[in-house]
């Protein structure tokens, strides 16, 4: 499984939006983009965690009864595994 460019695209949207109603003011500089472009990635981090979290708790949902006898813990690994490669996939 992977996220595909979901992330980018909604953390991307999300950036765009809170500039053009001016909740975050963005200039011409190349200082500002650079500001904009590290929040975007930092937004891009967010998003794949919390896309590798519904997808793990779904996954737990669905195949309730495969994975009854399961820990936890093992919920919480394959999350961090799908987060780590989420972001190496999108840097």
């Amino acid at each position: 499984m992977e996220l595909g460019i979901s992330p980018i695209v909604t953390s991307g949207l999300i950036m765009q939006l809170l500039a053009g109603a001016k909740i975050i003011e963005v200039g011409d500089t190349p200082k500002d983009r650079a500001l904009f472009n590290g929040a975007q990635k930092c937004m891009d981090v967010l998003c794949v965690d919390s896309n590798c979290s519904m997808l793990i708790k779904l996954t737990f949902q669905l195949n309730w009864i495969c994975f009854q006898q399961l820990p936890v813990s093992l919920e919480t690994v394959r999350i961090q595994h799908f987060s780590l490669f989420g972001m190496l996939d999108e840097h």
